[in-house]
């Protein structure tokens, strides 16, 4: 929990004066450019200098963390359109909702008021997942077993 609010003042320090802090259902709610946003992967992205865990999507992998040659050319389309969609977009708006085990915070993020996994989503390259999942992955692979 001290890294989340560690994350907090960064962003906040990060987003300065466009910064627009709000309490929505007990999530910390941030308001920025989209150019403050760098995406990793389709699910992975830094603000400040922290990693951040898009909440409720899964996307492929790439490089070694891939099952298959099919899953990290996926994986590489998801990152340019994830880069693509931030470099056409003006604002993003975090609803920060935590941390995951690996002490990455977790968030929703919507870029122009859509949501940035949805938009993944649209062109194959994201699957809505749910916390309670018991794969908790997709199959990027294509196996039918």
């Amino acid at each position: 929990m001290k890294a989340y609010l560690s994350f907090l003042s960064l962003v906040a320090v990060a987003a300065c004066s466009d910064a627009d802090m709000c309490d929505v259902n007990s999530a910390e709610c941030l308001t920025m450019p989209a150019s403050q946003i760098i995406a990793i992967d389709g699910d992975t992205y830094q603000v400040a200098g922290k990693r951040l865990r898009l909440a409720g999507w899964d996307s492929p992998e790439t490089g070694s963390s891939a099952k298959c040659r099919a899953e990290h050319d996926l994986g590489l389309r998801a990152e340019a359109q994830a880069k693509l969609f931030i470099s056409t977009g003006s604002r993003a708006r975090l609803h920060l909702l935590g941390e995951d085990q690996y002490q990455r915070a977790v968030a929703r993020i919507w870029l122009d008021g859509t949501d940035i996994g949805k938009m993944l989503e649209l062109d194959g390259l994201a699957v809505r997942i749910h916390k309670d999942e018991v794969s908790g992955k997709a199959d990027w692979c294509g196996n039918t077993s």
